[in-house]
């Protein structure tokens, strides 16, 4: 009998300890979960965090951290960024996480995320005609451009909104001018990017190949007796090109006898003056004036049978150095390109006698 009493309160003792732990265990596991659930909110970086991984479902980005400052409420706002790719495109989103005035459970900070309120501000935007405009990568809507009756018909006005007021990258492509790329300066409620733009090299290179072409077709064409009618493509927007061919005419020829019997042309140099619009009745076109210096070689055709039959006598080089005359020329060129295309509106070139 004693010895099963003995028994029996030794198994009392044994179910009291286990009840004991079993009770420690479960205050253990509640004060954690407690703890848990209070910091999860505490850390503004991991909510910010939590955010992107789970409602935007976002794995792969960058965070930096910005500054904390006190708003209006006396609350504490702490500043990130997240860059991260969407759509094939680095994207860069701000946000505030606000520290709560009421802490949880009275023990635990909180912090919410807001989206940051992004200043922006309306703007007008002067372009090129016909040039290529992205803002951040995307062009502006064709509704958004303004009709203007006071601007230049070689340029476009986009009335533009919410702009975001720092870091707006700005990409103008198109002939005449080197691509442009920088940040789109939005201190002035308008923006004249062409101000901004420089003639490119290869626009260069192209006006004066065609330059070089047209003195070398308009002489040849006037030394072969042809007439103006006769001339290429280059000459079909010239304006003045019936009076230049005279001109040049008039100085190779006297009494219906051409003057030289060879011409070349060569060191040719080029000067570009600055880019100009067209006025407001006019046809929309971006103008440039180059002025084309080049050295002129040529020999006189002998007066008379004398002088011609001494020339003939002579050697090839003799007669060369005897015969041929230079002169230092400067002819002024006036292009225009439309939609990247280039053309010649007016030419000066000198005679060459």
């Amino acid at each position: 009998m004693e010895n099963q009493q003995f028994k029996w309160r030794q198994r009392k003792k044994r179910n009291a300890k286990i009840t004991v732990w079993i009770i420690v265990v479960i205050l253990l596991s509640a004060a954690g979960t407690f703890v848990y659930e209070g910091m999860q909110d505490s850390d503004p970086l991991r909510v910010a965090e939590r955010h992107f991984r789970q409602e935007a479902g976002m794995d792969g980005y960058q965070v930096e951290t910005g500054e904390r400052s006190l708003n209006e409420q006396n609350q504490f706002v702490q500043e990130y960024t997240f860059t991260y790719t969407a759509d094939g495109k680095e994207v860069s989103r701000k946000v505030h996480m606000i520290q709560q005035n009421e802490k949880k459970y009275g023990l635990f900070e909180q912090w919410i995320m807001t989206d940051a309120k992004e200043d922006t501000r309306d703007l007008e935007l002067i372009a090129p005609a016909g040039s290529q405009v992205l803002l951040n990568g995307v062009s502006p809507d064709a509704d958004s451009i303004k009709q203007d009756e006071n601007l230049s018909p070689g340029a476009v006005c986009y009335q533009l909104t919410g702009i975001p007021v720092e870091n707006c990258k700005i990409q103008v492509t198109g002939l005449p001018f080197d691509s442009y790329e920088g940040v789109l300066d939005t201190s002035s409620s308008v923006v004249d990017i062409r101000d901004q733009l420089t003639v490119g090299e290869n626009a260069k290179t192209q006006m004066t190949e065609i330059a070089k072409s047209m003195i070398r077709e308009l002489f040849t064409a006037v030394a072969e007796d042809k007439t103006a009618e006769d001339l290429g493509e280059a000459f079909a927007d010239t304006a003045n090109r019936e009076n230049l061919f005279k001109a040049v005419k008039s100085n190779l020829y006297q009494d219906g006898a051409l003057k030289v019997s060879s011409l070349s042309f060569g060191g040719f140099e080029a000067e570009f003056g600055d880019v100009y619009y067209p006025g407001k009745n006019e046809e929309g076109y971006i103008g440039i004036e180059m002025k084309l210096s080049y050295n002129c070689s040529y020999r006189p055709v002998p007066e008379d049978t004398a002088e011609a039959e001494a020339a003939e006598s002579e050697t090839e080089e003799t007669q060369t150095e005897a015969e041929t005359e230079q002169a230092k020329k400067e002819a002024v060129f006036y292009f225009k390109y439309q939609d990247g295309s280039c053309r010649v509106t007016s030419v000066e070139v000198p005679g060459v006698i």
